[in-house]
């Protein structure tokens, strides 16, 4: 194999020595000394007659010896690659290098001249005699076929470098060598740079790079030939690094060779790494420019050169550091209510080159590394500089503040930077409050003159003597490319935040008291004649305009503090109120989402949106700007959204327990209504966070987010402790049970035959490679609704039997023959019971309520809910259907109830079992057994169909009796009154006797701040696509205020769709992912989750 790999260069060599022999001169005249001493060349020399026996055989040559050179060294090969090779270089003298050169390159794209390049040598390949003595030959070296747009960057003197690190690397030799390689022998590397290519053949510009090998040191460029080429995984790193003067390289040989080099023969290197001085001059911001596209841009395939260079240099940049295995150390500290750092050095982790830890992590988003980014911030740094005893002051503050909500109080008052008020507020005198006033308040006001750029990160340079050395660190962005020797501070003019604590812990309160603490600007003259300094306005959804009222109210101690709601057709001049006045101005004005959307439309049409004075909301500009449930603008392009934008204050909050609820892009709203620069910048936004999480760059991106969140966000838990170790809020218990349903017959049967539908619909939609979500969506929905009751398409099933589509009914009932059978049965019964004196033998109740009356053919009478599950247990033993009083035979199908009938005492009617669903009944089931436990507090009943609770009432005071229970009804389609009204009733529901309060809620219009801490038992009736929304409605009644342990029953059909939805809620657990209630559902649902809808 050598033999013939080597036998074209073999023949050329062998001419080049029988030569030397022949011309040189021995003459005994001479001098011994004068003679030329024959040295072994370590190149193939080209000599004149080289050249031209080189293209005599090259041209003689014929397929068969070409593709058995190029097979040697390349390995086998099709005809189809060799032979165009073979056509495109046939007449050039190295043939078989420029094929060799031109596949490992891949450069298909390669232009070369049509016509064979004539020999010319220079004179100095002529032979010069001097005193009969022949001397060496020198010649120009002959180039391979020209690339008109390649050249070789040139080196570039730089003031200074400094070592970084070692790699080690393979390389292929690219020409023949006659020695071996010796251990660190020192090359030179230089980079070809890429060609411009333009139209079609444009690639990435890396993509085409070339990194050479010289046998010659860097200072002897002139004389140095390419022995070979890095290999293009590390070329891609290297090359912009030397184009764009960033790193300077050294290399020397790593491990010795045995033998002379042949082309394609792999050799290894050692690369020491140097930055240089270019690698820390000011480049252009790549954010200034993307602040020259258009959002609306779509042709990203018009680079420019300077977006490549920077797109280069952030990629190689951060692969080489990966290379070298430069990795941050990160504090591994505990999460808690007061997190801090328990280092005493600088705050910002400085990332030594010299440490050997592997800080490797999985690249999974998992529900943990979420918390965990909610929790992981610098902000713990000034948490641990703020007092915990902030107290509003009491002549406008009535209630009392919990050691966690002073300590949010501290932090929002230093977030505005209040700090003058912050020290008044902490001035009693005790030695923990004086050490704050000292110390503390210089440190916060350290903060507040700038802190490091949280992109950045602080590097130390390794420990090795350097005459150059600046200082023993650097910094560097890893997501720009950008490095620099001086700390890049970022100071940021935003007064204001997210308070993010979960639901339940007091956001309200926590805001009170940042307003009565801070309830007017004392710099008002700063903003125009417009500015409402002495106005927060507070923008809530419509379902709390009036518990944010009340809550003012109960918090309010100054009766020059007023509060009003805007909100409505009646609403008030607010420059009249909120203008040029000095008394009665109020410091609250209350209004909601709808109305904000609702003044920005009228603006719009009017085309004065942008001009002082506008209209309403827009008139002024406020003093503060609070949004409570703040995740609502979290789509930037709803007209909500836009309108919320528009309005203008100097301090602004967002209060919310979910910042992220469909993707870490909603959190670019929050920011953008912060105005919290640069992330407000879309642009920006983008390139940081949208488009590397689209990449599967999940672990970068949720750095990045850590740094968004890192000033501006504070979030506690329920489950956190203070520093005290206990609970930040001391809650009862709350029981979370899931009790599975079965299907009656009925409901079983028509099930089945819909699912048999959605199966056929969704192998086939499967097959042809459609959208899941887009043809099934229907199915799936119909499925939910028949697990919860089938009137919920009653229609639907009606129209579907008059077309005989769906099957008979194939279960056999135990039901009368006729109608005549059955009012025979029916009339008997009358002379048989006494309503009075009825009595259930199986609960042992008398008398019983007539709506729960039942009574069997025999004419035995039993509460209903006790004679079915009578039945229900027989059924599951496999025993005869049998009377417990008489053992006679009897049916579901042939049990009576009574009724109240005018002028009768009252009427019997055939009870239909077909007529309520299982999970009604088996609700039911729990209420009665609540009230004959004469438990007769509130209880909650949840359910996504409004339609559903409409059924769900209906059965409770037709089944329990509207004597015993009473029915309330919260969803989203009441008014502001009549939400305020049925709140009231709900809260007062002990005035109500030995009634049931039920309030039938809708999971959207309960998902969002009340407080519903009267009940403590709550029934959900169907499942979510996302468990966080259910946990929101439960979090309405676990929260402070709650005194009871509260207790949740989620009712699950067996084996049905909703066991899978609640596979899908525990991965969006894992994966941290949350679906939004008031969201189009079709829209949160992935072709994926569809697939795991239908697995078997």
């Amino acid at each position: 194999m050598a033999n013939t790999k080597s036998s074209y260069f073999d023949k050329l060599r062998a001419k080049r020595e029988s030569q030397a022999t022949k011309e040189l001169p021995v003459s005994s005249e001479l001098p011994q000394e004068a003679l030329p001493v024959k040295e072994e060349p370590l190149f193939v020399e080209d000599s004149e007659d080289e050249f031209e026996d080189a293209i005599s055989v090259q041209r003689s040559e014929d397929f068969t010896k070409f593709k058995d050179a190029l097979t040697n060294v390349l390995g086998p090969l099709g005809d189809h690659i060799i032979e165009p090779l073979y056509q495109k270089f046939s007449g050039y003298d190295d043939k078989v290098l420029l094929a060799i050169d031109y596949h490992l390159r891949g450069d298909v794209k390669m232009k070369v001249p049509k016509s064979i390049p004539p020999i010319t040598l220079s004179m100095d390949v002529k032979r010069k005699r001097t005193r009969g003595i022949q001397m060496p030959l020198t010649y120009n070296k002959r180039a391979s076929p020209a690339r008109p747009t390649e050249s070789e960057s040139k080196p570039t003197v730089t003031e200074w470098k400094r070592f970084l690190g070692t790699l080690f690397a393979d390389a292929y030799a690219t020409r023949p060598y006659l020695k071996s390689l010796s251990y660190l022998q020192k090359m030179s590397i230089r980079s070809l740079k890429p060609r411009v290519l333009t139209g079609k053949q444009k690639k990435r510009t890396s993509d085409t790079a070339v990194i050479r090998l010289y046998t010659s040191t860097p200072g002897d460029v002139s004389d140095g030939r390419e022995i070979g080429r890095l290999k293009e995984d590390l070329t891609r790193i290297l090359a912009p690094l030397l184009d764009l003067c960033i790193f300077e390289f050294e290399v020397t040989v790593a491990l010795e060779t045995t033998k002379r080099l042949m082309i394609g023969d792999e050799f290894y290197v050692k690369i020491d790494c140097f930055l240089t001085s270019g690698a820390f001059e000011k480049t252009k911001s790549p954010i200034n420019e993307l602040d020259t596209m258009k959002e609306t841009r779509t042709n990203i395939t018009n680079e420019t050169e300077e977006e490549s260079n920077l797109r280069l240099r952030k990629f190689a940049v951060a692969a080489l550091f990966s290379r070298l295995q430069i990795r941050p150390v990160k504090a591994k500290d505990s999460l808690g209510a007061t997190q801090v750092n328990s280092s005493d050095e600088n705050p910002h982790q400085i990332i030594d080159l010299d440490s050997d830890e592997d800080d490797l992590e999985n690249n999974e988003l998992s529900l943990d590394e979420l918390q965990t980014f909610y929790s992981e911030n610098q902000q713990s740094e000034m948490l641990k500089a703020l007092p915990n005893t902030t107290t509003p002051p009491a002549e406008n503050f009535s209630l009392q503040l919990r050691e966690y909500q002073k300590l949010g109080l501290s932090w929002m008052l230093a977030r505005e930077k209040e700090l003058d008020v912050l020290k008044s507020l902490n001035s009693s005198g005790s030695d923990l409050e004086e050490s704050f006033t000292s110390q503390s308040i210089d440190e916060l006001q350290l903060m507040e003159d700038g802190v490091m750029n949280p992109l950045w990160k602080t590097f130390r340079w390794p420990k090795l003597e350097s005459k150059d050395v600046h200082s023993d660190v650097f910094y560097g962005n890893m997501y720009s490319g950008e490095l620099s020797l001086q700390k890049p501070l970022i100071k940021s003019s935003l007064r204001g935040g997210i308070l993010a604590d979960e639901m339940g812990l007091g956001k309200t309160i926590s805001t009170l008291a940042l307003i009565n603490s801070v309830p007017y600007d004392t710099r008002s003259s700063f903003h125009g004649d417009q500015y409402a300094s002495q106005t927060t306005l507070i923008i809530v959804p419509m379902s709390l305009l009036a518990q944010w009222e009340n809550e003012f109210d109960k918090a309010n101690n100054n009766l020059n503090h007023k509060c009003i709601v805007y909100y409505g057709s009646s609403t008030p001049n607010l420059q009249s109120v909120l203008l040029n006045k000095t008394k009665h101005i109020p410091i609250v004005v209350i209004t909601t989402y709808g109305t904000v959307a609702s003044e920005f439309a009228r603006l719009q049409n009017r085309g004065d949106l942008f001009d002082f004075p506008g209209m309403g909301l827009y008139s002024v500009k406020f003093f503060r700007i609070i949004l409570d449930e703040g995740h609502q603008i979290r789509n930037r392009t709803n007209e909500s959204s836009k309108a919320i934008f528009q309005l203008q204050s100097s301090r602004k909050w967002i209060l919310t327990g979910t910042p992220i609820i469909n993707g870490l892009d909603d959190l670019y709203s929050l920011a953008k209504f912060l105005e919290l620069e640069p992330w407000s910048n879309l642009s920006y936004w983008k390139m940081f966070v949208s488009l590397p999480f689209k990449q599967k760059q999940a672990k970068q991106t949720l750095d990045v987010i850590k740094t968004i969140l890192e000033p501006i966000f504070l979030r506690r838990t329920k489950s956190m402790k203070g520093d005290d170790g206990n609970p930040l809020v001391d809650l009862p218990p709350k029981e979370v049970v899931i009790e599975e349903v079965e299907f009656n017959n009925d409901e079983n049967q028509v099930y089945s035959w819909f699912k048999d539908l959605a199966y056929k619909q969704f192998r086939d939609k499967l097959n042809s490679g459609e959208s899941l979500r887009k043809h099934l969506w229907t199915h799936i929905l119909r499925l939910r609704q028949i697990c919860c009751h089938q009137d919920l398409i009653k229609s639907l099933i009606t129209d579907m039997k008059e077309q005989n589509l769906l099957p008979e009914d194939t279960v056999e009932h135990d039901i009368f023959k006729d109608h005549t059978e059955m009012m025979e049965a029916k009339y008997k019964l009358y002379d048989k019971i006494d309503i009075n004196n009825s009595e259930c033998s199986i609960c042992t109740k008398t008398p019983i309520d007539m709506s729960e009356i039942s009574i069997t053919t025999c004419g035995h009478t039993f509460c209903l809910n006790c004679v079915i599950e009578h039945l229900e247990f027989q059924k599951k033993k496999n025993q005869n259907r049998s009377c417990p009083n008489c053992r006679g035979p009897i049916s579901t199908y042939k049990i009576f109830k009574v009724r109240d009938k005018k002028d009768f005492d009252f009427d019997i009617y055939l009870y239909d079992p077909s007529k309520v669903s299982s999970k009604v009944q088996a609700l039911i089931n729990h209420i009665v057994t609540l009230k004959d436990q004469n438990l007769t507090e509130p209880v909650i009943v949840i359910s996504q169909f409004s339609s559903y609770l409409e059924i769900i009432e209906t059965e409770l005071l037709l089944r329990v009796g509207e004597k015993n229970i009473r029915c309330l009804k919260f969803v989203g389609s009441l008014s502001k009154i009549q939400r305020q009204e049925i709140l009231e009733q709900f809260n007062n529901s002990a005035h109500y006797g030995n009634q049931i309060t039920v309030l039938l809620l809708s999971l959207k219009a309960g998902g969002v701040g009340l407080n519903l801490t009267n009940a403590s038992r709550a029934f959900m009736m169907d499942p979510w696509w996302s468990p966080s929304i259910e946990e929101q409605a439960i979090d309405r009644l676990h929260r402070i205020g709650q005194q009871k342990t509260v207790k949740v029953i989620r009712f699950i059909m067996k084996n049905s769709i909703e066991l899978k939805i609640l596979k899908i809620q525990q991965r969006k657990k894992q994966l941290g992912e949350v679906v939004a209630a008031d969201e189009d559902e079709q829209r949160r649902v992935s072709d994926e989750e569809i697939r795991m809808l239908f697995e078997e």
